[in-house]
């Protein structure tokens, strides 16, 4: 699990910083013409934009990470996979297992891609409220 964390934290570090950097200039730019300082233009002004970006690639990669995780029968851990390997070993039930095992992790994938999706159009509309404010 210790692996699986750093790995995800990079990715989730170079997705940050990413979206961050990928905030036009002009906006830090009139956020010191409002005098704010460089904490409450980040709170404020580029913080929430670069979420609105960063929501697919983090859902992503917690897909992703999910669907890693059976990596850890290779580290040797008990995890779902390594079980079902395990139980196949004893039993000789390959394809019942397998199908078990996916039966598993697709509802988890499938939680995470929903959820993602929800927050996405969540920030959508909220953009799209903004916009027909202005």
């Amino acid at each position: 699990m210790i692996a699986l964390t750093f790995n995800s934290a990079g990715y989730q570090i170079e997705i940050s910083r990413a979206s961050i950097s990928s905030i036009d200039k002009g906006q830090y730019e009139a956020s010191k013409t409002l005098g704010m300082n460089i904490f409450s233009s980040m709170i404020y002004i580029i913080l929430p934009q670069a979420i609105k970006r960063m929501l697919p690639a983090t859902a992503n990669e917690a897909s992703h990470l999910i669907k890693a995780s059976s990596i850890l029968s290779v580290i040797a851990l008990l995890e779902l996979h390594k079980a079902a390997i395990n139980l196949q070993g004893n039993s000789f039930k390959f394809i019942e297992l397998l199908a078990l095992q996916a039966m598993i992790y697709l509802p988890l994938v499938l939680c995470t891609s929903y959820i993602a999706n929800i927050l996405q159009k969540r920030n959508q509309s909220k953009s799209i409220k903004i916009d027909l404010i202005k």
